[in-house]
């Protein structure tokens, strides 16, 4: 008998040894809860660049150049609040080129100078309108000019299809009325610059003052003149908070003609090659950018670069204004309905992305452990953007939950 219970007993240990042993087997890596995760969009392109600190990496074809859709504008905001300065503002002038007499009469041209500013409305308009009038102006003799000389003429970048404007931007311009939205029809969206100084003459005839000439692309012939009134922006650090937050395109691509326009290359790829200069101070190579939205089909760039993006900028002077000016998952922006309920809801500053097919996210995020964290996430190809958003909020849970 005793030999019978001992090769019973003998026979339960070797029948628990398997299942023992299965109890044994660590947790598949960071590297492939990522990749099972990315697996989730049904996407035939995905790559991932994840950096924790103190922790592992994970490399899934984190060097191949993708689509970046909207995670371009991480470039565009930064170099922004490094070359302008956070509080910077885009000025729009009102000038006049000829005296103004006791008795009302501006003798000369009136010029609206435009500077970039995305935010100007039609009240804004009307504030500088009520300011002219104010200093006495009742009468002008000359023509109304809509000066749009700071950036050149081309009202959309390379590579945008032409749905873009108005589908996802107003035309872009250095004179700027209400988004250059307030009106949606061909002639309007190919030349915005003479009807918006048309907007001005309707402001100034609601202050009491009337315009002779006609109203007129460009600057006058007459030169810049004297300051009469003026409209600034919010702060450069609010325009880079509404483009990342908001995936705001206008903003970010007037944002980018403006730092061309610093670096004398008043255009789209002039504000490109700021932040190429800007990646060239941080050791890092130039891009494969088009615009400064992420719109252009012809932007490229890998998740290896965005991160390393991340962190030259996360050692700058502005590394706190610019990772809270992203959006927070389950807290505000493009990211406030997502992640929530996880380990990643309130851990994650990031800029989403998305295209037809394209899904993507960059940023901060810091793990249940206490880790900081720069990531990117790509996938391209994929059929439907909730599988591909999903997969990706899947694999930034999975950094967020190592607890190494």
């Amino acid at each position: 008998m005793r030999r019978v219970g001992g090769a019973l007993l003998i026979a339960s240990v070797i029948a628990l040894m398997p299942s023992a042993a299965r109890a044994a087997t660590p947790p598949p890596s960071l590297q492939t809860q990522v990749a099972r995760a990315l697996a989730l969009s049904t996407a035939p392109l995905v790559g991932a660049a994840v950096a924790i600190e103190g922790g592992p990496r994970v490399d899934i074809a984190g060097s191949r150049p993708l689509p970046p859709a909207s995670t371009q504008k991480l470039y565009t905001a930064a170099t922004a609040l490094v070359d302008l300065g956070p509080d910077h503002r885009l000025r729009t002038e009102v000038r006049a080129t000829g005296p103004v007499l006791p008795d009302g009469t501006l003798e000369g041209d009136l010029v609206l100078v435009g500077g970039g500013d995305p935010t100007l409305t039609g009240n804004g308009l009307q504030e500088m309108a009520f300011t002219i009038a104010g200093a006495g102006v009742t009468h002008v003799t000359g023509a109304l000019y809509a000066d749009d000389s700071r950036y050149d003429r081309a009202h959309a970048a390379s590579g945008w299809k032409a749905a873009y404007v108005p589908g996802e931007s107003g035309p872009l311009s250095a004179v700027v009325v209400d988004r250059n939205l307030w009106r949606r029809d061909a002639a309007y969206l190919s030349e915005p610059v003479a009807p918006d100084a048309g907007r001005l003459r309707t402001a100034l005839r609601v202050a009491g003052i009337t315009v002779d000439g006609p109203d007129t692309a460009g600057p006058s012939p007459s030169g810049p003149g004297d300051l009469l009134a003026w409209h600034d922006s919010p702060p450069v650090v609010a325009l880079v908070s509404s483009a990342l937050k908001h995936s705001d395109n206008f903003i970010a691509e007037q944002l980018d003609k403006e730092l061309g326009a610093t670096i004398g290359i008043p255009t789209t790829m002039g504000g490109v090659e700021a932040a190429w200069r800007l990646a060239e101070s941080f050791g890092l190579a130039r891009g494969q950018s088009a615009d400064g939205s992420g719109l252009s089909l012809h932007d490229r760039e890998s998740p290896w670069y965005e991160v390393r993006w991340l962190q030259a900028i996360g050692a700058t002077s502005v590394a706190d204004m610019f990772r809270t000016s992203l959006p927070l998952a389950c807290g505000d922006g493009t990211l406030k309905q997502r992640m929530c309920a996880t380990s990643a809801a309130g851990r994650v500053f990031a800029k989403t992305g998305s295209l037809p097919g394209i899904s993507t996210l960059a940023g901060y995020a810091t793990t249940v452990s206490g880790r900081r964290v720069w990531f990117a996430f790509m996938v391209a190809g994929a059929r439907s953007d909730a599988l591909a958003h999903a997969a990706i909020d899947r694999a930034t849970v999975a950094v967020t939950s190592y607890a190494g």
